[in-house]
């Protein structure tokens, strides 16, 4: 499993506590990755922790699961969100999953001062498509710590090519 702009998450946690040990976080932050190391490394768990880019992310191997939350709609250009899914299909077996959660067409424009691109569900399966098969969409409202509500659209694919 690979979860893509961790950082922080908690979600590490939840899959370690379900007995996944085969876990890689990749985050643009070090400092994100270094606090999510010292918590887990308290309880021993040996994880891979990947300090960089997405979109110049070169896997040495394949993964059962891309898990992306949020960190996709950072990409507002089109060349980005090409970089990243060449990264995605050298990551990804055949047969894996790609867990994506992006602003929706009508979340926030900005995110902690940034420009996103948000897009329904729709788009995404275009956009991920035709290597992906759509397994599960959602839309979701998401209430945000300080109580403001932000769209969101998720997909759970299966990569078909």
């Amino acid at each position: 499993i690979i979860d893509i702009g961790g950082g922080d998450s908690r979600l590490p946690d939840g899959l370690l506590a379900r007995g996944h040990c085969d876990i890689t976080l990749l985050d643009i932050s070090a400092r994100a990755i270094d606090n999510t190391r010292a918590r887990l490394s308290a309880s021993g768990h040996a994880m891979e922790w990947i300090a960089g880019d997405m979109c110049e992310f070169k896997a040495e191997r394949k993964y059962a699961l891309w898990h992306d939350r949020a960190a996709y709609h950072f990409l507002v250009d089109a060349k980005e969100r090409a970089e990243y899914k060449k990264a995605l299909l050298r990551a990804t077996a055949e047969g894996g999953f790609l867990i994506l959660g992006t602003f929706a067409e009508d979340g926030p424009m900005k995110c902690s001062g940034l420009p996103v691109n948000r897009q329904s569900c729709a788009d995404l399966a275009t956009e991920f498509g035709p290597e992906f098969k759509v397994i599960k969409e959602l839309r979701h409202q998401h209430i945000t710590p300080w109580g403001s509500p932000q769209m969101f659209s998720y997909l759970v694919m299966r990569r078909v090519t």
